[in-house]
């Protein structure tokens, strides 16, 4: 009995180290945002093999829409009744960094305004919560 505390202590001890560093990942990939107003960049890469990409906005489209989204090669389509972006039949491997660009039709005052959402493993994973 002795011997197997120290062991548990050690065990308890890393799973509350663990904690806190899985608590900061998402599951909707690494974005870096650079820009102003109505036009946007910056880079993605996610661990998975990405499957698809929705990029949209926090307003309503009938205040601001997406015009323009490329990532990578990938120049996505646009949904204009949703406002948004989106490639889907992608096949990004895990760990590849890829280039975006964005453009709005009004300003965005700032990236929080923007929503990217990945699909991976079937399912679609976004900046503001999934669905």
């Amino acid at each position: 009995m002795r011997r197997t505390l120290p062991v548990l202590s050690v065990l308890a001890a890393l799973m509350v180290a663990v904690l806190p560093a899985s608590a900061v990942t998402n599951d909707w990939g690494q974005w870096t945002f650079m820009g102003h107003g109505t036009s946007w960049s910056g880079t993605f890469f996610d661990a998975h093999r990405v499957t698809g990409i929705v990029m949209g906005l926090k307003s309503l489209p009938k205040y601001n829409n997406i015009t323009y989204f490329k990532i990578g090669s990938h120049t996505c389509k646009l949904a204009s009744n949703h406002g948004t972006a989106y490639c889907y039949y992608l096949n990004i491997p895990g760990n590849k960094k890829l280039n975006w660009t964005l453009t709005t039709r009004r300003p965005v005052a700032s990236s929080d305004g923007l929503v990217p959402c990945i699909k991976w493993n079937g399912k679609f994973h976004c900046r503001y919560g999934n669905g």
